[in-house]
């Protein structure tokens, strides 16, 4: 599970979430949800649900990154 938290004061949609390799050259994979972008307000959080196959090795992954409608990259820190 991948969870996206807002820690700022002002609402962000969260498109899409994608995880970084640690060579910053491939992103393993971007998770997009059926039900579109998400809406997060002042301290509200959503998760993704992923297939471990789909990660592969978690230990290749630097970070994962949430894009927003605007085209920011807000960074998900890795926590096992």
């Amino acid at each position: 599970m991948i969870s996206v938290i807002n820690s700022g004061r002002r609402p962000v949609t969260i498109e899409k979430v994608a995880g970084i390799t640690r060579d910053k050259k491939e992103k393993n994979f971007i998770l997009t949800d059926s039900l579109g972008a998400r809406e997060l307000t002042e301290g509200k959080s959503t998760d993704y649900l992923v297939e471990q196959d789909l990660i592969g090795d978690l230990s290749k992954i630097k970070y994962f990154v949430a894009y927003d409608l605007t085209g920011g990259e807000h960074r998900i820190k890795v926590k096992i």
